[in-house]
């Protein structure tokens, strides 16, 4: 299972079980996230309530997701994929049953029996990078972001990749809901222009103040090889 989103749900949890207020809030009831409030809160607007990850042909990360929420529509987990071969490798899987499957043959730790008899709908995957779907889907309200993006803040510019540009875009339209989860991880050992982890918090934390989330905290940090960072969104 990905550790980054166990640890990050696990971390969820602990922060929303403590001192999170209740008011406007999907996680919480006095019971953190796992009470079905997240569950509830989709089911209020399938259409534009979602759940933002980058994830790879194995559904790692969704797999972990469905396991803390198993109530969950599978299409409102959205991942931008611009790989092409990744793209067509996943939209072919006939199921996450069969990974499932896979993984409790796999991994020492043990997948939950709900999911191994669930028959699982493809989630909404799209042949995009993220900053263009970030800029295609304007509207949307989303729950949680795993920018699982796994290298320097500042990204690849021959390709013309930037997770920097693309936190700018999620809170530029305005995409997370008061209460959501932020997650990103970023590669510790590419210290271009040093930046390092306190810069990332404080660009994290100087965007949501700009548009309009000047409540935002980061909440946990930690490493597993990847630097990651969890930060609650609130306006």
């Amino acid at each position: 299972i990905n550790r980054f989103m166990v640890e990050l749900l696990t971390a969820t949890d602990i922060v929303y079980n403590d001192n999170i207020e209740t008011s406007h809030n999907p996680f919480s009831n006095n019971a953190g996230v796992g009470n079905g409030r997240l569950e509830a809160w989709s089911r209020d607007d399938p259409a534009r309530n979602i759940i933002l990850l980058i994830d790879s042909p194995k559904f790692l990360s969704t797999l972990t997701l469905l396991k803390k929420f198993p109530s969950l529509s599978p299409h409102q987990i959205c991942i931008p994929q611009y790989d092409r071969q990744h793209y067509t490798k996943m939209i072919n899987s006939t199921s996450l049953r069969d990974t499932s499957e896979q993984l409790s043959v796999n991994n020492e730790e043990e997948i939950d029996p709900s999911l191994l008899n669930r028959q699982f709908l493809l989630p909404n995957i799209r042949c995009q990078r993220l900053d263009h779907w970030l800029i295609t889907n304007r509207g949307l309200k989303c729950a949680y972001f795993f920018a699982d993006m796994e290298g320097s803040i500042l990204g690849h510019k021959a390709k013309r990749l930037s997770p920097a540009k693309d936190i700018m875009r999620y809170f530029r339209y305005k995409y997370p809901i008061h209460g959501s989860i932020l997650g990103l991880t970023y590669d510790p050992r590419r210290n271009d222009y040093n930046i390092g982890k306190d810069k990332i918090v404080e660009f994290v934390l100087t965007e949501a103040t700009i548009h309009g989330y000047a409540q935002t905290q980061c909440v946990r940090s930690w490493s597993y090889g990847m630097g990651c960072l969890v930060f609650i969104v609130r306006h």
